[in-house]
């Protein structure tokens, strides 16, 4: 049965307005869709229910009662439409009602362009994740660009012109002072229906509790003076001094820079992107995943998957879709081949699965150029167990199709990138053997893919991945202000961060053969204890560990007093928490050459099968660094680091 919409046609420009429609109310038991003006909710499921009584009267049938007419409303979904894309806001706990509706309106618009709000209802996230569909939860921008472009493009109307932001989450209108000054400009009878819709509408609540409009910054939602029911019968002059008397009571209210609406503006950006995304009575960051610290905040771009039915592995058909000549670019995009490989690999690991779902970094936490890149969050859900399991996947950096794209025959591109893996693996070894708190637990797998060379031919290889346990932290250089300004949390993080240099300053974690040293770029997590306080640093990727490993530490050290340097004005006693970072870092540094000294066969012979080429092998490397461990002077380095911190000198 189709659906049959009643009002202005989906996606369509209405030529009188000049607007396509923004709002729509859904109703699946009649598989009918309500476009209709006002663009209200409410005023939708009234005109409805009015076009249900008309049918009945044509049947000789009596009218709704009111028992039936609220059963029809709470049987409908409220819909938004931008960009010819539907979002879909659930009723609280009425998912099934929602995911009806999500079946019934791919009929209209292709999957990958409907998307579900109420990203911080448990009952959204639950339905969603089970399907391992996490990908169709619609998260709001992050980036200025988009928050920019979101703003301009969520101007809705009620009845008249569109002068309103909505935020789709809450359903709520946002009316700036421009906005309202700008009215001044309409005939009489525009601004007088205009006073007259803010007057009715801003006394209004949706069928989620919040209002229908409000304006920009929050003020009193219903000014007393559009507590008038007479306002088209005004006589026009009556009506300009009413909306001066609200520009001036609205003027004493709003700050200077939200009186003119520019988008370039930060102050006003950012008032209006937080009224039109914002989730009242929610501490939710607005990730979609529970347990994703702020690293991965909105950084995360979920991705199709599959679902399991009755134990059966099912691909989400988007994928099938991305490879027909036709498929929109979109779906292309959206299809990630590696996401199909991680499920399949996954299965193989934990033999049966409930739901997966897998998400790629857009902006990783430590990301530089050169070679692959490509990161990726996963949540699976192993069949029995109590809880979802959190894992990071990374690329491989240089595997075969790298070497090949260099110009390597095949042959020599899956030597060298098996000769990586090894190299990777015995650097990760070597840094827990040398202190550096690195994951416990990594695995390496691998996944298909096609490699197209100049001649057309295309060659099956394989890629490589490293699959560790996500770390639950937060990354040292996003700690917020307010934790670094208590006393005691700075004082343990000085010496925490002072240790944790120690070892990065062993492993000669810097770019290649430079003294450009890698330290505090978003590698290092802060875990803190039940007291929120932090117990210890984790190095969560050892990339760049031995690129240097021929200068003196001292020579290195300088570079090590930035993190001081960068945190000085943020804690309390500068210091006192530059003393306690050099003093922990010569402390560690102590520990580890004595750990040396005590046992150094032990420490040699970790690489002893390696060989010792002074080109730079990793063998030559272990042991240059080990014997540079050994001629140290602690308290030298420490004292080479102290100027760098501007505090000491």
């Amino acid at each position: 049965m189709q659906i049959a919409v009643i009002g202005q046609a989906l996606f369509q420009t209405n030529p009188e307005t000049g607007a396509a429609p923004k709002i729509g109310t859904y109703f699946p038991r009649h598989r009918a869709l309500v476009t209709t003006r006002p663009e209200v909710h409410a005023m939708q499921r009234q005109a409805f229910l009015a076009v249900l009584n008309q049918r009945r009267e044509a049947a000789a049938q009596p009218p709704l009662s009111p028992e039936e007419e609220t059963q029809e409303c709470g049987h409908s979904v409220s819909l938004f439409f931008q960009d010819r894309a539907i979002l879909i806001r659930p009723a609280l706990d009425c998912m099934e009602l929602a995911l009806e509706a999500d079946a019934d309106l791919q009929s209209l618009a292709p999957k990958h362009r409907i998307r579900f709000l109420h990203a911080q209802d448990p009952s959204v996230r639950v339905a969603l994740r089970r399907r391992g569909e996490l990908w169709r939860i619609s998260q709001p921008p992050s980036t200025i660009p988009e928050m920019e472009d979101y703003i301009r493009r969520h101007q809705v109307a009620i009845g008249g012109r569109a002068i309103y932001r909505m935020n789709p989450t809450t359903g709520t209108r946002w009316l700036t002072y421009a906005q309202l000054a700008a009215l001044g400009q309409l005939d009489d009878a525009g601004l007088a229906a205009h006073l007259a819709e803010l007057a009715r509408f801003s006394g209004l609540y949706n069928r989620a509790g919040q209002p229908e409009l409000c304006f920009v910054p929050k003020c009193e939602q219903r000014p007393s003076l559009l507590a008038r029911a007479d306002l088209l019968t005004l006589p026009s002059a009556e009506v300009r001094r009413l909306h001066a008397e609200l520009l001036k009571l609205l003027e004493d209210k709003v700050p200077p820079d939200l009186r003119r609406d520019d988008i370039h503006n930060a102050i006003w950006r950012n008032a209006l992107f937080k009224a039109m995304t914002e989730v009242p009575e929610s501490d939710a960051i607005g990730e979609v995943v529970d347990g994703l610290g702020e690293a991965f905040y909105r950084q995360v771009l979920w991705l199709p998957g599959a679902r399991f039915e009755r134990g059966e592995l099912v691909f989400d058909p988007l994928f099938q879709q991305a490879l027909a000549p036709e498929a929109d670019e979109a779906v292309r995009k959206l299809c990630d081949p590696a996401v199909k490989e991680f499920i399949l690999n996954f299965l193989r690991e934990f033999g049966e699965i409930e739901f997966v779902n897998v998400g790629r970094v857009v902006s990783p936490p430590a990301a530089r150029p050169s070679g692959r890149r490509g990161v990726y969050v996963a949540e699976v859900r192993p069949a029995n167990a109590p809880a979802c399991e959190l894992r990071i996947l990374r690329m491989h950096r240089w595997g075969i199709r790298e070497h090949l794209d260099d110009g390597d025959s095949l042959e020599m591109a899956m030597l060298k990138a098996h000769e990586y893996i090894h190299y990777v693996l015995d650097r990760r070894l070597a840094c827990h053997q040398l202190g550096v708190n690195v994951p416990l637990r990594v695995a390496k797998w691998d996944i298909p893919e096609e490699y197209r060379r100049p001649d057309g031919r295309v060659l099956k290889i394989w890629a490589s991945y490293y699959e560790r346990d996500y770390i639950p932290g937060t990354a040292l250089n996003r700690l917020g202000e307010h934790k670094l300004a208590q006393p005691e949390y700075a004082r343990r993080l000085a010496r925490l961060l002072g240790r944790a240099a120690a070892t990065n300053l062993i492993v000669g974690r810097a770019e290649e053969r430079t003294t450009e040293v890698i330290f505090d770029e978003g590698d290092e997590l802060v875990i803190e204890d039940a007291a929120e306080l932090p117990k210890e640093i984790v190095i969560c990727d050892h990339s760049r560990s031995f690129g240097n490993y021929l200068s003196p530490l001292t020579q290195l050290a300088s570079a090590y007093g930035r993190p001081v340097k960068a945190r000085a004005h943020l804690v309390p006693d500068p210091r006192a928490f530059a003393e306690t970072y050099a003093t922990a870092l010569a402390e560690r540094l102590a520990e580890m050459q004595a750990a040396y000294q005590a046992n150094p066969n032990a420490f040699r012979a970790l690489f002893q099968h390696l060989p010792v080429d002074p080109a730079g092998s990793f063998g030559f490397r272990w042991l240059q660094v080990l014997e540079r461990l050994d001629r140290c002077d602690p308290a030298a380095v420490a004292a080479a680091v102290r100027p760098g911190t501007s505090l000491f000198y």
